[in-house]
């Protein structure tokens, strides 16, 4: 038997045997469900942003004569931009928020968390075409390849086309083949999806959008991959068909819903996140005790003042030329950025810790892997939201040098009841993000190789063994 002559006849097979055409009914009705929800909420969320960043700019140089720490106490917003691809993948950005409020003394978290909102069931797993082929791509494979070998070999046919002469390696090869077209055919709404929502939304493109695409389907189609050559590895293993299905359900389960689960519960456990009570009462004290303990606020101002009268050759802050209170403001910022740091960074370092813990469990879940290199395309991974939180607050403190630059400047005599012009607010600088160029994991990689690589094996062992039962 020729490649070509098996290969039609388990396509053949696979569309007469009664679980094509479901599966491909399901598949258009959910990839249509979560198409039209993802560009409708993507698009809302990319208006509501634009009109909330618009109304806030004009709000912002329409405060007329006011108090620039006034201002500064006010604050702005910043709007992490919508993306095309984050409407496929929302990744963390329900869960760690999409816009920071920034204003004078703190360095706020991102707000908007969309995951506040959402009940205990939708919590699981929100219908998205990432969600889809991360669960039921690979159930769909098991669902129409769990008999290729199994239930042949349980009906006698197996056995038959060895001895008419059909090679192993052709009968594997035409069986991964058949597979692969007929995975794909069922699963094509979703693909064609893919690329309607990825180009449909009028939202702010990545400069590498066509690089982040590619890593992005590229990412599922290798997972996609790894699950057909296991379900073929296994089908040929297994004495029949029904022990197949129950194998592979059984691998499903743990591999895609419940080890995920059970890892990101684990990272949450070893590296908690501290709780906010905890970190803003820990952040307060270091700024009025100092960072070390040894440095409180009121020495602080000591030395400042002290330091100010020395280097404009003064005895009295009612002789200098400029304004103490900007000075001091300033000098606040510039301690309490360094408290910000300090606390910030092993926020980071425990948000990181959680998600390499949680990479450790993809070389057995597998699903771990293409999630991960797909938010990291889509811009919403915790990679890319603290870019945005980063670059935030850099604008915040320059904000506050802008402010309290002018108050230094031009508040002599006055202090807090200074008020500049009203045209001084246009003069600000505005906040303006690009977003990085993607840099996929190579542990997500290697981790989607290695089940490849595993998937390989797993069918030449069962090649040798099919070539002894064509001997005998």
């Amino acid at each position: 038997m020729s490649l070509a002559t098996i290969f039609v006849k388990e396509v053949r097979v696979a569309w007469r045997s009664g679980r094509v055409w479901p599966l491909l009914a399901m598949w258009l009705v959910l990839a249509m469900l979560a198409g039209v929800s993802s560009i409708a909420a993507q698009q809302r969320a990319d208006q509501d942003r634009s009109v909330a960043a618009e109304r806030d700019q004009r709000t912002w140089e329409a405060q007329g004569a006011r108090n620039p720490h006034s201002v500064a106490h006010f604050g702005q917003y910043a709007y992490k931009p919508v993306t095309a691809l984050g409407a496929l993948e929302p990744g963390l950005d329900p869960w760690l928020g999409t816009s920071v409020w920034m204003e004078a003394h703190y360095q706020n978290p991102a707000s908007q968390r969309a995951a506040e909102d959402l009940t205990p069931l939708s919590r699981m797993g929100a219908l998205s075409l990432g969600w889809m082929l991360q669960v039921l791509l690979p159930l769909t494979i098991l669902v129409l390849g769990f008999d290729l070998f199994a239930g042949e070999r349980a009906r006698g046919a197996l056995k038959l086309q060895l001895a008419a002469g059909a090679r192993p390696a052709m009968l594997m090869l035409g069986k991964t083949l058949s597979l692969l077209l007929t995975t794909l055919a069922v699963t094509v709404p979703a693909w064609l999806t893919v690329l309607v929502v990825a180009f449909g939304i009028d939202a702010v493109p990545f400069a590498d959008n066509a690089v982040r695409l590619a890593l992005w389907l590229s990412a599922y189609a290798a997972y996609g991959l790894a699950w057909a050559l296991l379900t073929l590895a296994v089908s040929a293993f297994a004495g029949h068909a029904r022990l197949s299905l129950g194998v592979l359900s059984g691998i499903w389960l743990l591999c895609v819903l419940l080890l995920p689960r059970l890892a990101a519960e684990r990272a949450e456990a070893i590296h908690p996140t501290p709780q906010a009570s905890t970190f803003w009462t820990e952040i307060r004290k270091a700024q009025q005790e100092g960072i070390d303990g040894h440095n409180p606020g009121d020495a602080r101002a000591r030395q400042l003042e002290a330091e100010t009268l020395a280097r404009y050759g003064v005895d009295k802050l009612e002789d200098l030329p400029v304004s103490f209170a900007g000075i001091a403001l300033q000098a606040g910022e510039e301690y309490a950025d360094q408290v910000y740091d300090r606390y910030y960074a092993q926020l980071w370092s425990g948000y990181r810790a959680q998600a390499d813990d949680q990479q450790r469990w993809a070389w057995i879940a597998p699903v771990i892997a293409p999630r991960d290199l797909a938010m990291a395309a889509a811009g919403t991974d915790l990679t890319h939201h603290q870019h945005f939180a980063q670059a935030a607050e850099q604008h915040r403190r320059a904000l506050q040098r802008f402010l309290n630059a002018d108050m230094t400047a031009n508040a002599k005599g006055q202090d807090f009841d200074y008020v500049a012009a009203p045209d001084f607010w246009a003069k600000a600088p505005r906040f303006t993000y690009v977003l990085p160029q993607v840099a996929p994991s190579l542990h997500g990689v290697i981790v989607l190789a290695l089940w490849i690589a595993l998937g390989l094996l797993g069918c030449i062992v069962v090649l040798r063994r099919l070539q002894g039962a064509s001997v005998a």
